[in-house]
């Protein structure tokens, strides 16, 4: 069975490292200092060799552990953002923001599934398990991150995941922390080193369904069996006949993955299908942001094998970014992103406010879950740099402006390209 991936360009490496899962102050009780050696993903196969590890015990030390051989079934796709609560790792620091996406399978003696939905996870070969009893639980795993350098270069780095926290019973994860070590080093890994770590606090929200393997090749074996995994916050529409009047072959959810067979040689398009704003006075639904499309060409992939695609922000040149707006301030407010840039040609945008841009003429009351209001242009050649993003955020009530302006560059969450924004009074 072959498996192919397709990601967009590069980006910072040093960023890649952070969003992947771990990112520091001093004088933290989480550093140990550098350990020589180190672990590969394989080794964890019973709780047992999590629990004997140092840096899953120095993670329990400092985070909320539920023991017991009956936890809560939390089999499900979640979303979850909140913040850093402690951290050893490079370009990491206390109250930083942290957004989440992971998804658990159906428990079984102890075992589940679990995938830590990012681009760079290139492996599953540990077990993961879990422990609790009631409505509370604790999740051990493991995986490898493979980071790319510009250069060519790589740094491969082996990690633990524990996730603690309750399960509520409308299925999200509350008190829900995360603490991420590193246990392997392999490559150019700059600043990183063996059991830094990082604890964050957030909120998980239940999005979707819970993890299954992927069918290891088609049923048919005239076919191709072609998995698509979405790194994206929003659904997106998959086309595989080129005909521009052809409906779309499948949806895929946010952060979903699906899976089609299809016959040799097919061609696959893609175009998200944009959040909606609800409807204009004239009953038209109104979608915000922009469509984040791209054309694979055709596949070479021959029957009776297996080929992933990946879709996330960077598609070609163009990277796309994804405010995601927690309104912590009294008012009801509105957002207007990238203002100042010249609306893109394609884009319908017609001012009807304060200074420039792409905008969502939503209102958005005070909720402590953040606002997802689509994508929009970050680095595209000739049009955008990430020194122009922008977000500005006005009162709904009488169109001032409740904060400096949001400006780029931003730490963009990898794959997904979220940025958590966060407004208060």
């Amino acid at each position: 069975m072959k498996t192919g991936f397709f990601q967009g360009k590069a980006i910072p490496f040093l960023l890649l490292a952070l969003a992947a899962g771990c990112g520091g102050k001093d004088s933290s009780p989480l550093d140990l200092g550098e350990r020589q050696g180190g672990v590969v993903s394989a080794d964890f196969q019973t709780l047992d060799d999590y629990l004997d590890h140092p840096t899953v015990q120095m993670l329990l030390d400092n985070m909320p552990s539920h023991t017991g051989n009956s936890p809560p079934e939390i089999a499900g796709t979640y979303d979850a953002f909140g913040g850093v609560i402690d951290s050893t790792i490079p370009g990491s620091e206390i109250g930083d923001s942290m957004a989440s996406y992971f998804c658990f399978g159906l428990g079984s003696e102890g075992a589940l599934e679990v995938r830590v939905i990012d681009p760079t996870v290139d492996d599953s070969w540990a077990r993961s398990f879990i422990e609790g009893s009631g409505d509370q639980f604790t999740v051990y795993t493991a995986f490898r991150s493979v980071q790319e350098h510009p250069d060519g270069g790589h740094c491969e780095i082996t990690k633990v995941n524990v996730f603690s926290g309750t399960r509520e019973s409308d299925g999200s994860l509350s008190d829900l922390h995360i603490g991420c070590g590193i246990v392997g080093l392999i490559g150019g890994c700059g600043p990183l080193r063996i059991d830094q770590a990082k604890i964050s606090r957030l909120a998980g929200t239940l999005v979707g369904g819970a993890c299954s393997s992927t069918p290891q090749g088609p049923e048919n074996g005239n076919k191709v069996q072609l998995v698509i995994e979405n790194f994206l916050l929003d659904s997106v529409n998959i086309y595989t006949n080129s005909n521009p009047a052809a409906v779309a072959s499948a949806t895929v959810g946010a952060l979903g993955t699906v899976s089609l067979e299809l016959d040799p040689g097919f061609s696959l398009d893609f175009e998200s299908a944009r959040p909606s704003a609800g409807v204009d006075a004239s009953g038209n639904e109104v979608l915000v942001g922009e469509v984040v499309a791209g054309s694979f060409g055709q596949d070479t992939t021959a029957a009776g094998e297996t080929v992933t695609y990946i879709l996330e922000n960077v598609v070609g040149q163009d990277v796309f970014f994804a405010p995601r707006l927690v309104n912590s301030s009294s008012s009801e407010i509105y957002a207007i992103v990238n203002s100042g840039i010249p609306a893109l040609d394609f884009y319908p945008y017609n001012e009807t406010v304060p200074g420039s841009g792409l905008d969502c003429l939503c209102a958005m009351p005070p909720n402590t879950d953040p606002y997802f209001i689509g994508y929009y242009s970050y680095d595209s050649p000739g049009y955008i740099s990430p020194a122009e993003a922008n977000v500005r955020v006005f009162d709904a009530a009488d169109d001032q402006e409740l904060t400096a302006p949001f400006a780029g560059p931003f730490a963009l969450e990898n794959g997904s390209g979220g940025v958590l924004l966060e407004i208060t009074d």
